[in-house]
């Protein structure tokens, strides 16, 4: 049987770096959503003009400091995916990527899901890694 997951919302609630979180989103180590292509950084209170601490990947809508603005590179994408089998990996990331003195990437946490964690109801789970916060909104469905 397969499933389908969508990706609803990600939140932050508490970030690791003084400068905004570079974050990216993987499922099963292939990028899913990355903060460059959004031109935001990602910190729970929203202190400078580019940084997010919400995104809605269904209305493809992002909270900055002058309002919710799109993101175009988002726009047709949809984070709806379809026909999956087995366990999938979402991985939340600290990018580090081009920051010598930061070293790597940094694992914020994993989230497993499968046709078993189908519901009819959406579901929320938090990455805590790194002393961050974050909470990921999704839903699974079976067929």
């Amino acid at each position: 049987m397969t499933y389908a997951l969508e990706i609803v919302a990600l939140e932050c609630f508490k970030n690791q770096e003084v400068d905004g979180d570079e974050i990216v989103i993987k499922l099963n180590d292939k990028v899913l959503f990355h903060w460059e292509d959004t031109g935001y950084r990602w910190a729970a209170e929203l202190k400078l003009e580019d940084w997010t601490n919400f995104y809605n990947f269904r209305t493809n809508k992002m909270r900055t400091q002058a309002g919710e603005i799109s993101v175009p590179a988002y726009e047709d994408y949809g984070f709806v995916l379809r026909g999956l089998k087995g366990q999938t990996q979402i991985t939340l990331w600290e990018s580090d990527e081009g920051n010598i003195f930061r070293g790597d990437d940094d694992e914020l946490g994993t989230l497993l899901v499968s046709e078993a964690s189908a519901a009819n109801e959406y579901q929320t789970h938090d990455f805590t890694g790194e002393g961050t916060h974050y909470r990921l909104t999704y839903a699974v469905v079976s067929g």
